[in-house]
């Protein structure tokens, strides 16, 4: 039975062209007869496991060459350096020209900061001076303030009047929007684009009422 198994192992191991290093493949089914018992079957077996084992560690194993790495060894001072030079080279993320321009510099939402902003600050500035004003010794009360802008010209009222309004009622306006918004109307794209560029219309014209009418 070994004799029949072996030789059918030969052939199978010629076809599969076993000369030319190649290894070869399973065994297919049809190989045994339909007459052979299991123990034919069996030794069968046991033969191809012991040719392929015998192949594989007759195969020559191959070798890849290791390269010696290169370090440098630096104290904390000389890395923390090195991190920052490489923080300095990383872009801004996410970066603003990724955006639009009327997604950042003409939107109604940073103005709303700017104007915020710029109302206060000119507020609690001349809130802080006329804190200071017994002890430098300012004369910024109202009567003062009266007489100092009398005297200047109607181009110079004009500015300073637009230029305090007109911060004031766009961020007036615009708060009523986030108001809106924060009852969720007007999330629509239409409504949104319509709405970023209302404040700024109204804002201009309640300036110039402000501007002209007081």
């Amino acid at each position: 039975m070994f004799t029949i198994a072996n030789r059918r192992i030969n052939a199978h191991l010629l076809r599969q062209g076993l000369n030319h290093g190649t290894l070869p493949g399973p065994l297919p089914s049809h190989s045994l007869d339909a007459n052979d018992d299991a123990d034919t079957r069996g030794g069968l077996s046991v033969s191809t496991s012991l040719l392929r084992t015998a192949i594989i560690t007759s195969l020559p194993i191959s070798s890849s060459t290791t390269r010696p790495v290169a370090t440098q060894k630096i104290d904390a001072h000389a890395a923390d350096e090195i991190l920052v030079r490489q923080r300095l080279q990383r872009p801004v993320a996410p970066h603003l020209t990724v955006y639009q321009v009327n997604q950042t510099w003409t939107g109604s939402s940073i103005w709303m900061r700017f104007t915020g902003v710029g109302v206060m600050g000119v507020a609690y500035g001349y809130f802080m001076a006329y804190a200071l004003n017994p002890l430098v010794g300012w004369n910024l009360g109202s009567e003062s303030l009266i007489a100092t802008f009398a005297t200047m010209s109607p181009l110079a009222k004009g500015s300073i009047k637009f230029g305090l309004s007109w911060p004031f009622v766009f961020h007036f306006v615009n708060g009523i929007k986030q108001l809106v918004y924060d009852m969720g109307i007007g999330y629509g794209k239409r409504t949104i684009e319509a709405s970023n560029n209302w404040p700024f219309i109204i804002g201009v014209f309640g300036a110039l009422v402000l501007t002209f009418a007081l």
